[in-house]
């Protein structure tokens, strides 16, 4: 069963089924207060569990850090069949395993308890660029504003002299080989703002300086609600009702029509420290080289800072946090008609762009997004040891894993093991 409810009203929480789709629970939060939402990832038919397992962030995350931050208990079957609690008192260290530090490896996670974030404005807008030529002075722009005026929760706007909160300004660039370019923004202040300043933030930004790069308003921008902002965070206007936003988010539980993610390759990267200037120019060149691969080769820049960056390496298992700039999700999404003749050339564009992001990147990749091609222990970092003395602690027998996909003939892990 895939259920919610309130735990305790006062302090916002609420127990979900780790089966519950991510749609589902922003719907059945925002119909018990409109304030209530959780940080967490855009797609709705993402489950809640492997998103937790995975850290889980969102439009939401500087500000509230990611998905497996705030939760504060769970469920747990064990392997030898025990049904056990964990929080922070009780099975710590599996508390600590199973938020952020893979799924699927330590036990089955049957229900969490989360805790809500209140949020009581939002305002988004989408910015498009329709000049691929102009990636590379996008994309540098983004950067400098991610890296300097967001990394301050006192920003100040040069033209009105105030402040706002720096890491309430969720950013995320998407680009695709045929344009156009995209920049989404969420804004969500803790103290109340206008549309006129939201658009004043995003005037000091250069991001829509006209001297720089052509561009427009594909969504200008706008007060919404917590439903329609994270509709609008998976790209559906801003403009919709609410019931238009709730009956996009509300995906079916058991879906059973193909859809177009079934038919992808991702791989992600992480920018750690200050950037290199030349990503910028590589960035432009990896999608102009797309240019018969899929037309849904793209390349999307997440930034991270703000609450994601504060929190302590030891809060659970999800490991990139420190000095982290941002994540890199790039990849490719065939025709659900195969054969599909653009996959030869897709995979070769995929591998090539790898090879042209590793003198900017760490090493470490997100482990939302299976990669067979990385050590597993790239998506744990300094975790990873602690992580295979849990998974030993927890399931000795080795009882839970997993060969993802064929056909590799070795054992792949959803999450650390001592028998790699």
């Amino acid at each position: 069963m895939a259920t919610m409810s309130v735990v305790d009203d006062s302090k916002g929480l609420v127990r979900a089924s780790a089966g519950l789709r991510l749609g589902n629970l922003y719907a059945g939060l925002y119909d018990h207060n409109p304030s209530w939402t959780f940080p967490a990832g855009v797609c709705p038919s993402v489950g809640l569990g492997g998103h937790i397992a995975a850290g889980g962030y969102g439009t939401l995350a500087r500000k509230f850090g990611v998905g497996a931050d705030n939760v504060v208990a769970a469920t747990v079957v064990l392997a030898d069949g025990r049904i056990v609690k964990a929080d922070a008192n009780t099975n710590a260290d599996l508390f600590y395993a199973i938020r952020g530090g893979g799924g699927g490896s330590y036990g089955f996670v049957v229900d969490l308890t989360l805790r809500a974030a209140q949020v009581t404005e939002n305002y988004v807008a989408k910015v498009t660029y329709p000049n691929v030529d102009d990636a590379a002075k996008v994309v540098e722009t983004w950067y400098n504003w991610v890296s300097g005026p967001l990394s301050k929760r006192n920003a100040s706007i040069p033209t009105t002299g105030k402040t706002f909160d720096g890491w309430a300004v969720n950013m995320q660039m998407n680009l695709f080989k045929d344009g156009p370019l995209s920049f989404g923004v969420r804004y969500t202040p803790s103290t109340p703002s206008s549309v006129e300043e939201f658009t004043a933030i995003l005037a000091s930004s250069g991001m829509t300086d006209t001297s720089k790069f052509a561009w427009k308003w594909d969504s200008p921008p706008a007060k919404v609600n917590n439903l329609v902002a994270q509709s609008f965070s998976d790209g559906q206007p801003a403009t919709l009702s609410d019931d238009e936003a709730r009956a996009f988010l509300a995906v079916p539980q058991r879906q059973t029509d193909v859809n177009w993610k079934d038919r992808s390759r991702l791989k992600s990267e992480y920018v750690r420290g200050k950037l290199n200037p030349a990503f910028y120019a590589t960035v432009q060149d990896v999608l102009k080289q797309a240019s018969n691969v899929s037309p849904w080769s793209m390349i999307q820049l997440e930034a991270y800072g703000g609450m994601i960056n504060a929190a302590a390496a030891s809060t659970n298992g999800f490991a990139h946090r420190g000095n982290t700039q941002f994540v890199i999700q790039y990849g490719l999404y065939f025709s659900k008609t195969l054969p599909d003749p653009t996959i030869p050339a897709g995979l070769s564009w995929l591998t090539n762009t790898e090879n042209a992001f590793k003198p900017f990147v760490s090493g470490e990749h997100y482990q939302g997004y299976v990669d067979l091609d990385v050590s597993p222990q790239s998506f744990y970092g300094q975790h990873y040891p602690k992580l295979v003395r849990i998974k030993q602690k927890y399931d000795p027998g080795n009882v839970l894993w997993s060969d993802l996909v064929p056909p590799k003939t070795s054992k792949i892990w959803f999450g650390p093991t001592y028998l790699h």
